[in-house]
């Protein structure tokens, strides 16, 4: 059964560290899933977890929406030889982490992004 925890139910660092939480909700659960802002906070959740953590979102990925896109892409396109991905938008987590699941999946992603929106840090160049 699922359970959602909001930041303030968990008290992230407020009065608990990031490595507590993963310690006593890896007790709890089989997985967790986080979505934040800092990238750092699910690195650092992982680390200290003894069970998978899951990025939902953050600031630098969008790692489970470049998997939604994937598969369906792959369900219309089977035979997906030939055929590209392009994204229209802007450089943002999104774009990162569809570019990134391609090269993966094999699949030729086109990134279509307006100047000068691209993310603070980003792993590839436009």
């Amino acid at each position: 059964m699922p359970l959602y925890l909001s930041e303030q139910e968990l008290q992230i660092r407020k009065s608990e560290s990031i490595e507590d939480t993963a310690k006593v909700l890896s007790r709890f659960v089989d997985a967790i899933v986080i979505r934040t802002f800092a990238h750092r906070d699910v690195v650092d959740l992982a680390a200290a977890s003894s069970v998978p953590v899951i990025n939902a979102l953050t600031d630098d990925d969008h790692p489970c929406q470049a998997l939604a896109d994937v598969f369906t892409f792959r369900e219309r396109f089977p035979d997906s030889v030939g055929r590209k991905i392009t994204f229209l938008g802007d450089g943002n987590n999104v774009a990162a982490s569809l570019a990134e699941a391609g090269v993966m999946a094999g699949i030729e992603v086109c990134l279509s992004i307006p100047r000068g929106s691209i993310s603070p840090k980003p792993r590839w160049r436009p």
